[in-house]
């Protein structure tokens, strides 16, 4: 059984960043973004990317509740 870590992504720039292996990472509306280049590299990689805090997630939109 494989354990979730979560990282935030450096060099975020609004819809990409960069993983801990600086492989480009596209952050998706679900608020996570997950590297296939270091899947493909990494056996059992199951890293997944956040946007660093200051940020909002691409295709959150902008709501008030």
């Amino acid at each position: 059984m494989a354990i979730g870590v979560t990282k935030e992504l450096s060099q975020f720039t609004g819809k990409v960043g960069r993983c801990e292996h600086d492989h480009v990472v596209e952050v998706l509306s679900s608020g996570f973004g997950f590297c296939a280049e270091c899947a493909n590299e990494i056996d059992g990689y199951h890293t997944l990317y956040v946007v660093p805090a200051g940020f909002q997630t691409p295709g959150s939109g902008d709501y008030e509740v």
